[in-house]
């Protein structure tokens, strides 16, 4: 379940658990004024997670660097950021993340989502998710942790999201607000 933020108060509990999410991990904290914010809401009402989504236009200089060579212009293309789940929620609230991007993908027509991924959450997309993603360069050390640029070919997830056991499992979750 997820609630988009459309309140101070929503956005001050964002940015709280995501700046303790980053605190953790050791990043520095970032704000994207452009970006659609969700919070990731547990089975207890508890909002546990956050993530953020921007189209290509709002990527700060140094991401669009980044991902200059592979994004083509027939992609549509989202940037994934702010993806932050509390201790206790991790395990929990990650699947809601990752099914939030493939509607905000599916609902938008989004073609392909780009993140500079924690090693770990990439690891949990290609091999839990078997999501459609790629590194697309080298691993580096980035405001306080190592990321990877991956690129997800959200069209073809979307677009065969039934044949994934994860979003199966999920269907009977019911979203607190819908994209």
């Amino acid at each position: 379940m997820y609630k988009v933020v459309s309140s101070t108060s929503q956005l001050d509990l964002f940015n709280n658990i995501k700046q303790s999410c980053w605190q953790e991990k050791g990043f520095e904290m970032e704000h994207n004024q452009h970006s659609d914010k969700f919070l990731l809401i547990a089975d207890n009402g508890e909002a546990g997670g956050t993530v953020e989504f921007s189209p290509s236009a709002y990527m700060s200089e140094f991401t669009s660097k980044i991902f200059k060579d592979v994004i083509k212009e027939d992609m549509k293309v989202f940037e994934i950021d702010g993806y932050a789940v509390l201790p206790h929620y991790r395990g929990v609230l990650g699947m809601n993340g990752i099914r939030l991007a493939v509607q905000y993908a599916e609902r938008y027509k989004y073609t392909h989502a780009i993140a500079l991924c924690d090693p770990k959450v990439y690891q949990y997309i290609d091999k839990v998710y078997k999501c459609d993603i790629k590194q697309v360069s080298d691993k580096f050390f980035y405001k306080g942790a190592d990321v990877i640029p991956a690129i997800m070919d959200a069209v073809v997830v979307y677009e065969n999201k039934n044949t994934f056991n994860w979003w199966k499992e999920m269907a009977e979750i019911k979203d607190v607000v819908s994209v």
